[in-house]
């Protein structure tokens, strides 16, 4: 079982790898971070069949050797699976974090800040976790798991006839009757 202070301690590293990797919202790329780090890597498909099965005898996913990752690149259903329930298990743990600071009177331990700091956009003026482009019209969207914005979703018809905030105010009444942003 992990006490308080090995938490403390994998946020503090945690914090420590985003900062030196410069990681501001996921999904991350996992490639530049091995080059961040000075690792090289190498997929089974790119080797001979003698040193492929050389590296499935090590390891049927993935090993290092030296400064060198190898790693299987052909993907199976299973391994689909197990990374999109991680990723659930870590949002789910993400919202639990979240509710217990809110309902904590925001108290939070010096690692929690530094993360929290480190995601908190000033630009935007909120905390950042997801970033991504809507895949229509290429528009940042922030926090979602859709792939498009909400104006996209409007139908073309009314997005020509009305200006920029009829648009925004047809989104947000989308998302406030349909919980569709």
């Amino acid at each position: 079982m992990i006490n308080m202070i090995d938490y403390e301690n994998i946020r503090e590293k945690t914090f420590e790898v985003y900062s030196y990797c410069n990681i501001k919202s996921f999904p991350i790329n996992c490639f530049s971070m091995l080059k961040k780090y000075g690792l090289k890597y190498k997929k089974y498909s790119d080797l001979s069949l003698r040193i492929q099965d050389h590296c499935h005898q090590i390891s049927e996913d993935t090993f290092l050797l030296n400064d060198t990752i190898f790693y299987k690149d052909l993907i199976n259903q299973e391994r689909i699976g197990l990374s999109e329930e991680a990723a659930n298990i870590a949002f789910d743990d993400f919202k639990r974090w979240k509710r217990y600071i809110v309902t904590h009177n925001n108290l939070m331990g010096i690692a929690d800040k530094k993360l929290y700091s480190h995601f908190y956009n000033k630009r935007e003026k909120k905390f950042i976790y997801k970033k991504s482009e809507c895949s229509i019209c290429g528009k940042v969207i922030y926090n979602s798991f859709d792939t498009y914005c909400g104006i996209c979703l409007l139908p073309t018809k009314i997005n020509a006839r009305y200006d920029e905030l009829d648009r925004q105010l047809l989104s947000a009444e989308n998302f406030w009757l349909y919980g569709v942003y």
